[in-house]
This record gives C-alpha cells, sequence and structure tokens, in this order.
C-alpha cells in the first residue's frame, strides 16, 4: 500500500508523543512571547527622566526601535521560512532560539539607548525566525483532522508569554530592576533546549523532499508515533524541481498558489495592523481627556488592557478547540465579525470602567484571539514543500509590513486629535476587511483542496 507521510501520521488518533511536541512547541511560543512583551513594558522605564533613574528616552526614539524592531522580525520571518524549507524545521528553530536569546540577553548589559535599540533589532530577527518555524513545524508533525486546533494552541503561546511578562514586569520591576528582569526572560529558552533537541522530530515529509534516507524518515515517523510499527516503510524520493529548489518565494505564485498567497498576505496586513494598533496604544485612547476620550487614569487604562490581554488569550484557546471541529476559516471570520460588532458598541455606549472591562475582554477573546489562530492559515494554505517559505512570507510580508502600518496610523490618527470615537471607527476598515479576506481565502482554498491530487514528492511505500 502506496501513502504519502501525512497519510501515514493521519493513520492513528493524536498520540502522546505527539501531544508532547506540540507542548514543547508552545513553550517555544510562550518564551517567545515574554521576550517581545517583557521588552515593550519596559519602554515606560526608559523614558522616565534621568533624575528619576531611567534613560529619559524620547518618544520618537522609542517608536524608532519598536519600528525597526518590527521590520527585523518580518526579515527574520521571510528568511526563517525558505530556510526551514531548505535546511529542516529543527535546524532553523534552533538558530532562531540561539539568535534572540544571545542578543535579548545582551540587552540587560546595554550602556544607552543607541546599543539598547541595536541589539532589540538584532533580538527581534530571532524572534521572527522561531514563530514561524514553530508553526510550520506544528503543521507538519500533526494529523489533518487536528492540525488547525493545535496549530492555534502553539500560536496561543505567544499570547499568554505577554501576560506572563506583564504580570512579571508589574511584580518584580521595583524590586529587581528591569535589567535582571530581561536577563531572566533571555535565558529561559535555556529550559526548552534539550526538549527540542532531545524530543522534538525532524518533518517527516520534509526528510523525503529533502532526499534524506530512509532511515532518517523512519526515525522521524517513530518519534512520532512510537507505537506503530513502521519497520517494513520503504520511501520513493522524487527531488523538487529545480526552480522550487533555487527559488522556494516564487512557488507561492506558482501551481495555482499566486491567488491564496495575495489574498493571505492582504489579510495578514489587515490582521496585524488592527492588533498592532490595539496593542501600542489601546491605553493612550483610554486616557484621552474628556469629552475626546474615556478620560481614564493610567491605573485603569492598565487594567482594562490587561483584561484585553487575558481575554485574547482565553479566546485563542477557546478557538483552538473550535478549528477542531468546525472549518478554521469560517471560525476566524466569526471571530472577527464579533470584534467588529464589539467596537461598534463601544463606540455607542458611554465610557464606564465596568461596561469597558466587560466589552473590551470580549473584544480581546475575538479580534486577538481569532488573529493567534490565523497563524494556522498558512499551515493550511500550503502544501508541505512550501509551507515553511509560505509561513515566512505571510508573517514577514503581510504580519511585518500590517504591524508596520499599524504602529504609524495609530500615532498618525491620534495626532489629529479626532478623539477616541473616531479613531475606533476607523478601525473599523481593517476589520471589516479581514472578514471578507478570510472567506474568500477559505473559499479558494476548499476549491484548490477538491481538485488536487497528493503530490509524489510525498510518498512513502508501506511493504511488508
Amino acid at each position: 500500500m502506496s501513502v504519502t507521510t501525512q497519510e501515514f501520521i493521519d493513520a492513528e488518533p493524536t498520540s502522546g508523543k505527539q501531544r508532547l511536541v506540540v507542548f514543547i512547541l508552545f513553550l517555544v511560543m510562550l518564551m517567545e512571547g515574554m521576550n517581545e512583551i517583557g521588552v515593550a513594558q519596559l519602554w515606560g522605564t526608559l523614558a522616565t527622566p534621568v533624575a528619576a533613574g531611567g534613560w529619559g528616552v524620547s518618544f520618537e526614539a522609542i517608536t524608532v526601535i519598536v519600528t525597526l524592531g518590527t521590520i527585523a522580525i518580518a526579515v527574520g520571518a521571510v528568511v526563517a521560512g525558505t530556510l526551514a524549507d531548505r535546511i529542516g524545521r529543527k535546524n532553523t528553530l534552533f538558530t532562531g532560539l540561539i539568535v534572540f536569546m544571545v542578543f535579548a540577553a545582551a540587552l540587560s548589559f546595554a550602556p544607552n539607548v543607541v546599543s539598547f535599540g541595536v541589539l532589540r533589532i538584532l533580538s527581534c530577527v530571532g524572534l521572527g525566525a522561531v514563530f514561524v518555524t514553530a508553526l510550520a513545524f506544528v503543521g507538519d508533525l500533526t494529523r489533518h483532522t487536528s492540525r488547525a486546533r493545535l496549530t492555534t494552541v502553539v500560536a496561543a503561546g505567544a499570547g499568554t508569554g505577554g501576560v506572563v511578562a506583564a504580570v512579571l514586569s508589574a511584580a518584580l520591576l521595583e524590586d529587581v530592576g528591569w535589567r535582571n528582569i530581561l536577563l531572566i526572560v533571555a535565558l529561559l529558552p535555556i529550559v526548552v533546549f534539550p526538549l527540542v533537541a532531545l524530543i522534538v522530530p525532524e518533518s517527516p515529509g520534509l526528510l523525503v523532499l529533502r532526499a534524506k534516507s530512509p532511515d532518517k524518515v523512519r526515525k522521524a515517523l517513530h518519534g512520532l508515533l512510537p507505537s506503530r510499527d513502521i519497520s517494513g516503510v520503504d520511501l520513493v524520493t522524487v527531488v523538487r524541481s529545480e526552480e522550487e529548489a533555487v527559488n522556494p518565494v516564487k512557488t507561492l505564485f506558482t501551481r495555482g498558489l499566486a491567488s491564496r498567497t495575495i489574498v493571505l498576505w492582504v489579510l495578514f496586513i489587515a490582521f496585524y495592523a488592527t492588533l498592532n494598533f490595539v496593542l501600542q496604544y489601546l491605553p493612550v485612547l483610554l486616557e484621552h481627556p474628556a469629552p475626546a476620550g474615556p478620560g481614564f487614569s493610567a491605573e485603569d487604562a492598565s487594567i482594562v488592557f490587561a483584561v484585553m490581554a487575558m481575554g485574547g488569550v482565553l479566546g485563542a484557546l477557546v478557538i483552538s478547540v473550535a478549528v477542531g471541529k468546525i472549518n478554521p476559516f469560517v471560525v476566524i471570520g466569526v471571530s472577527w465579525s464579533l470584534a467588529l460588532v464589539l467596537l461598534v458598541i463601544i463606540v455607542l455606549v458611554p465610557a464606564s470602567i465596568d461596561l469597558y472591562l466587560v466589552l473590551f475582554g470580549l473584544f480581546g477573546a475575538a479580534l486577538i484571539g481569532g488573529t493567534a489562530a490565523a497563524g494556522t492559515l498558512p499551515v493550511l494554505t500550503y502544501p508541505l514543500s512550501a509551507r515553511g517559505t509560505g509561513t515566512g512570507a505571510a508573517t514577514g510580508v503581510g504580519g511585518g509590513f500590517g504591524t508596520t502600518v499599524g504602529g504609524f496610523a495609530g500615532g498618525a490618527l491620534i495626532a489629529t486629535g479626532i478623539g477616541t470615537s473616531a479613531i475606533l471607527l476607523v478601525v473599523l476598515a481593517p476589520v471589516g476587511l479581514g472578514v471578507v479576506l478570510v472567506t474568500v481565502l477559505g473559499a479558494l482554498t476548499a476549491r484548490h483542496v477538491r481538485g488536487s491530487s497528493t503530490p509524489v514528492s510525498d510518498k512513502v511505500t508501506v511493504g511488508g
């Protein structure tokens, strides 16, 4: 009987070993989220005047560092996506972890804002690489019926890490100082290094595509499904086309993938522009004095933001269950539609801390949770041979550009002084666009799946 490697993985329910691998990848994403948000929590401290123990960093300088860091994440994602398809998921993941850990740890010793900015940008290259590779990895190592759910769970690790980092910063900043917090967060990946090295196998399907030895593929399959007898597996390897091997990015615009790639990139621009705007500027909008804004205190604004962030984590976990039972494209579309409705309600109702806690908690669950689940879309959209490149390109081009646009647009809108409600009404546009595009992408992907056949390059033969 001839089956592909994915069909072999799909033959049995998810094993305990696969769940353990997913948990390890969740921990990797948790470390990534802690590092990314941990630094963001310190901008206020670094902006404190020198006389008060800070560096007196200007808002303009912080904006430059944040923007360049976002671009660095995009670069890391694009490069890592291509490397993951060429040299393997595991090697790329290790490289990303080392890069972000080394430069993030060096941040704690930075003597001034210039060196701090340079080190932050370099660490962001590693962050982008880790994010993309972990998502591509879980897509390769799980059965198709649970792929969307488990990819969403792993993606939620970043948001969970962000909440943990925010809590740690609030609890320890005054006692241990920002340098020690950064060092602790940066060195935590040391814990997951041996777990990744000893437990997480390389992608079996990718090993086939890279024409590796049958023994290596058998070992990888056994690492995922130890209870299965795979001693009789023979491999039939077909090398990828010369064009695909030389220019993997070009494959995203061939074999019927062009329309899906364009829609996915624009979708990610809409998603991440909205998410970055909300995460960066919500506290400022809530503190905007009446009558232009709610006029909340800094403490109340922080509480609303924290509730929204926790709602995002819980929403991602709920959505991870839903995408295992319902079409993921439908689930994400409904989630963002709910965010659209909640945003309209927030604009229309009178500002109240109690009401805002409920509304923004639900809004976070719908918007942040839905965006976390969007990490599954490249995994579901692209075949194995283009999965790493496709995930990296979508995150780098779409996510990177969208995050940059969201940051700049938010600052420009606030500078106009048009008020909180008017600014939130503007945000309705990218949210609505996201709902439309995820529906279109789902239709394009479904049409391709109905008309596709298993690529011969991913075949294995089970003998005996």
